[in-house]
């Protein structure tokens, strides 16, 4: 589980393709989930907001001072997805261009955007330092890939 925020009594995280709210006495499993996407995470802010203030509110009875977590800043850790893909589509397009005949349309497709993710994803690496070198992985095998398929005679390997 990744955390994205805590509060005294839950916390925001993301974990298995979702966000959700974890009770900070119990991390096993959340108490709410949400889609990765931004709508979930706003849904998931609102919700942990909610339930920090109720929390917050319980705890507090017979005490002049609450503290609100209304103003809470979230910060989300970035990723390089692009390196992801790029890598990915790279490896997959280098071993589907090996079967024979509809390997080459198949290897030159995909090793063209392998070319293309893997190329934004090393860009992207320079400032998010996470993902080089599995977009050079894939920028190299959709380049080789593309060569091989355009040679003719060996395209048929």
């Amino acid at each position: 589980m990744e955390i994205i925020t805590r509060g005294n009594c839950y916390l925001l995280g993301q974990q298995d393709g979702s966000y959700g709210i974890w009770d900070v006495n119990n991390l096993n499993n959340p108490i709410e989930v949400w889609p990765l996407d931004s709508f979930g995470l706003e849904e998931a802010k609102q919700r942990l907001i909610d339930l920090e203030n109720s929390s917050n509110a319980v705890a507090s009875l017979g005490v002049q001072n609450t503290q609100s977590f209304q103003n809470t800043t979230f910060q989300i850790t970035p990723s390089n997805a692009m390196a992801t893909v790029g890598g990915a589509i790279g490896i997959v397009g280098a071993i589907l261009s090996l079967i024979p005949f509809i390997g080459i349309p198949i290897g030159i497709v995909l090793g063209i955007l392998a070319i293309i993710f893997s190329s934004i994803g090393i860009s992207r690496a320079s400032y998010l330092n996470k993902g080089k070198t599995i977009a050079t992985v894939g920028l190299v095998l959709g380049i080789l890939t593309v060569i091989f398929k355009l040679i003719p005679g060996i395209n048929l390997l």
